[in-house]
């Protein structure tokens, strides 16, 4: 919908929106501020990837997974909360994410791939995945 639409900058979807398709704000570089409508339930693959203006996301308790390559090289991200409705987190979901210092993961997380905080260099410890079944793609 919005696929390198780079002079975007901020995005308030209503409360009715509850689908994002794939790939849909990729390479949205000036994108800083994006309010997750609170129905959403899934984060598609590649929603945000190369959305590097954007610094923090809230992801909203409704959400329970999160796709490949949701958040990947987003590069002004500094630190993540994972909700604890969140069960499942996709292949490089966070894929070179150099700014980010700070992750939080929920109890509740039951699917993993061990490569979604790849090449987040600042990252003091990043979380180990290798304890999880792979997702479902």
């Amino acid at each position: 919908a919005f696929y390198f639409c780079q002079s975007l900058r901020e995005i308030d979807l209503p409360n009715t929106c509850f689908y994002i398709g794939p790939r849909a704000f990729h390479g949205c570089s000036a994108l800083t501020e994006f309010r997750m409508p609170m129905v959403m339930n899934t984060i598609n693959a590649g929603v945000f990837e190369g959305c590097t203006g954007l610094k923090e996301i809230t992801i909203t308790p409704r959400v329970a997974s999160i796709g490949p390559y949701a958040f990947a090289a987003c590069s002004s991200l500094k630190e993540i909360a994972i909700p604890d409705n969140v069960t499942s987190i996709g292949e490089r979901a966070f894929y070179c994410c150099i700014g980010l210092e700070s992750v939080t993961l929920p109890e509740t997380l039951e699917e993993a791939d061990p490569s979604a905080f790849e090449q987040c260099v600042k990252l003091a410890n990043p979380p180990d995945l290798s304890g999880y079944k792979l997702p479902q793609q």
